[in-house]
């Protein structure tokens, strides 16, 4: 049994698969860059998931990857942006009234089931938006010109990789934790020592 699995802050070009209801409950996907270039469902066979602020970049020429598969249930699919490059279609899959999932404030450049209103489609999205060097400083990852995209999630703030609670960060360096790039220790009488 696999229950209870933790995915965050990670940059994946492959899929998150569990087994279904009888072993892959509450697992938590957060704050994560889904990079597919392949036919495949990125997150697959989950009950009872929480799948919160992460990025979908699907670029699959003449065939659409979907983010989030038919097989998962009774979970919650919020505050992420779903970006599809050449073949579009919904996405998420998992629309069914059945499945009883909670699919709200997700933002996508295509489009939604009609079963979940509460949903903001950009059509004039661009992946340059969601994913634009400025400079050399950490903001590779911001979100440019959708001030919708940054006020659309269940709190106010952003969607996508940079809001919420582990935020992704270039490099995979953790968020407000200080860290040492370089220091120079001194001995009296001797040279120092730059490491």
């Amino acid at each position: 049994e696999n229950d209870g699995a933790q995915i965050r802050s990670c940059f994946l070009t492959g899929s998150i698969q569990g087994i279904g209801v009888e072993g892959s409950d509450e697992w938590n996907i957060l704050n994560n860059i889904f990079y597919v270039t392949k036919l495949d469902s990125c997150i697959t066979r989950l009950d009872n998931a929480l799948i919160d602020h992460n990025t979908f970049n699907l670029q699959y020429y003449n065939y659409n990857p979907l983010a989030i598969d038919d097989n998962v249930s009774n979970s919650v699919i919020t505050n992420n942006i779903f970006f599809q490059g050449y073949t579009k279609s919904n996405p998420v899959r998992c629309t069914s009234q059945e499945l009883q999932n909670t699919i709200t404030n997700n933002v996508s450049n295509y489009n939604f089931s009609s079963s979940y209103p509460d949903n903001l489609i950009i059509t004039g999205l661009k992946v340059t938006d969601l994913f634009k060097a400025e400079g050399s400083d950490d903001s590779y990852y911001n979100r440019v010109g959708y001030s919708d995209v940054d006020t659309y999630g269940t709190d106010g703030l952003a969607c996508g990789v940079t809001g919420g609670g582990y935020p992704y960060v270039l490099h995979g360096y953790p968020l407000f934790v200080p860290r040492i790039e370089s220091f120079t220790v001194e001995k009296i009488g001797e040279e120092s020592y730059e490491y």
